[in-house]
């Protein structure tokens, strides 16, 4: 039977105990027993816990790197294109096919990084769902494995029923791989399973705790329960999974993190960029694009999406001819100047009009200029 079952999954080798024969003539066939190291078993059942965990964490990396990918194709390749436009730009600002090709890489560049985004969420969404599915095998596997306990349950030492704790062992290490389990055998042939490094029990004799993954919009998290009880698992599939998504620091928020960061940091460089530049023909108007929380509150606590500094800019008015007829200086100082500051200081140039309306501003030149 040993030879037969060699490549049987979850098959444990068994042993013939003999016993002399009645009249001591011969022996008998007194039991048959399962050949094990328990203290290896769970050993075992310790690290393909953390390999599945690894194995998991492994898959989601991937995923993640073709987020950012570096290839021509990608995100990367996204940003080399735009970068080299800016640097034919600041060679070539006259030159309209340069600044047509900057506003293009540029275009290209949101759009890139806007469908990395939605990539990361589609994956944040995907590992939620995979922790609803992984809780539902556990929960299946414990319904199993108490079922399992109860039939193994009270069997004399002599009628050791060898291939149902075979069965057994086989779910308890699928569970193991799923959310990391310790295993304590129990003196009436049960086996009582704990999540590992909490003492949390899911299987208690014929007893098997409910598993449940709930999401907290609150937190955003997906939180993992045993019978209403928080678990937070260690080792096994769930574990890389609910640390992946749950995390602050995790691979999915991380990853979204860094490419936000990575989208303000060029947003706010290219508009400093552009805003120490001028274009190739003077405006007669503008308007601002960003609301403040109400004009006369500072800029840096007025709700806009970058912090002003300490700084200031210079208006210049053009005639026609496109002579310099006025100019000025506007100051900005952090914590101290409002939206309605910056209008009264450039209504004091000449041939300049600053408007307030709407938590906005707007510029105009005066007719002729």
């Amino acid at each position: 039977q040993n030879v037969a079952n060699a490549a049987t999954p979850g098959y444990t080798r068994q042993r013939a105990e003999l016993s002399p024969a009645p009249g001591g003539i011969g022996v008998d066939v007194a039991s048959v027993r399962r050949i094990r190291d328990r203290f290896l078993d769970l050993r075992l059942l310790s690290e393909q816990a953390d390999l599945a965990r690894g194995e998991t964490r492994h898959t989601i990396l991937q995923r993640l790197q073709g987020v950012f990918d570096p290839s021509e194709a990608g995100l990367g390749g996204s940003l080399d294109r735009f970068f080299m436009a800016m640097q034919d730009l600041a060679t070539y600002p006259n030159d309209l096919a340069v600044r047509a090709s900057v506003r293009e890489t540029g275009r290209a560049l949101g759009a890139a990084l806007r469908s990395a985004r939605g990539e990361i969420d589609v994956l944040k969404s995907d590992i939620g769902a995979e922790i609803s599915s992984r809780v539902t095998d556990a929960n299946s596997l414990l319904t199993q494995i108490a079922g399992l306990n109860q039939q193994i349950m009270g069997r004399p030492a002599t009628d050791e029923p060898r291939d149902l704790m075979d069965r057994r062992d086989q779910l308890v290490t699928e569970l193991g791989k799923i959310v990391g389990v310790t295993v304590a055998d129990r003196a009436d042939g049960s086996v009582q399973v704990t999540v590992s490094g909490t003492g949390i029990l899911l299987v208690d004799g014929t007893r098997a705790a409910t598993l449940a993954a709930t999401t907290n919009l609150v937190t955003d998290t997906v939180d993992v329960t045993a019978d209403g009880n928080a678990i937070t698992p260690r080792s096994g599939r769930l574990a890389a999974l609910v640390s992946a998504r749950n995390a602050s620091t995790g691979l999915v928020k991380q990853a979204t993190a860094d490419l936000d960061g990575l989208a303000a940091a060029i947003i706010e460089r290219v508009n400093r960029l552009h805003g120490d530049g001028a274009g190739l023909t003077g405006l007669t108007t503008a308007a601002s694009t960003n609301q403040v929380s109400t004009p006369a509150t500072a800029l840096t606590a007025a709700g806009l999406p970058f912090t002003p500094v300490t700084g200031s800019f210079d208006v210049y008015v053009h005639d026609p001819t496109g002579s310099v007829v006025s100019s000025g200086t506007v100051n900005v100082t952090a914590g101290v100047t409002t939206l309605n500051d910056v209008a009264t200081q450039i209504n004091a140039i000449a041939n300049m009009t600053a408007t307030v309306s709407g938590n906005t501003i707007s510029v105009d030149a005066n007719a002729g200029f």
